[in-house]
């Protein structure tokens, strides 16, 4: 038999970060369509972790309900660095070759739900958010910058 907390448990919906946010935009790059290009953004990724004096791979979760729906959200920051002011958290993406111009879309909006559960968990009031472009290397071809609130993470 099934107990009120139970049936509580089978109605969360479990997404990450990315999922959350392949599904809200769904471009193709956020969900790599080729074992190939998962495997170069593993590499840039570590190669970026490697140079870095921050910490890497933090994980965070949400826990809530929006509109009457029960939500588990959890993800991991690429990196994070709480010793400098406001924190930073970097989200690594792979540069696919020419630097952008500006951070993607779906790129920010990954690492701004990163910024919300941090600012929730750690009762933060601003964080400044970082979209990387790293080559295999970890060198970086392009970085995006910007100072967000956690009132503006809240309505983003």
């Amino acid at each position: 038999m099934s107990g009120p907390a139970e049936e509580k448990q089978k109605n969360v919906i479990r997404l990450s970060v990315r999922a959350l946010v392949a599904f809200s935009i769904f471009p193709p790059d956020i969900m790599p369509m080729s074992f190939s290009l998962m495997e170069e953004g593993r590499k840039a990724h570590m190669s970026r972790q490697e140079i870095s004096g921050a910490k890497r791979e933090q994980g965070l979760k949400f826990q809530g309900s929006r509109q009457g729906v029960d939500f588990y959200i959890s993800g991991r920051m690429d990196l994070y660095d709480p010793d400098i002011t406001p924190p930073l958290i970097e989200e690594i993406k792979l540069s696919g070759g020419e630097a952008p111009q500006e951070a993607r879309r779906e790129h920010l909006y990954q690492a701004l739900c990163y910024g919300y559960m941090l600012c929730l968990r750690d009762e933060i009031s601003v964080v400044t958010i970082r979209v990387s472009y790293a080559t295999i290397q970890g060198e970086l071809v392009a970085a995006f910058d910007e100072v967000y609130s956690f009132k503006a993470l809240e309505e983003a």
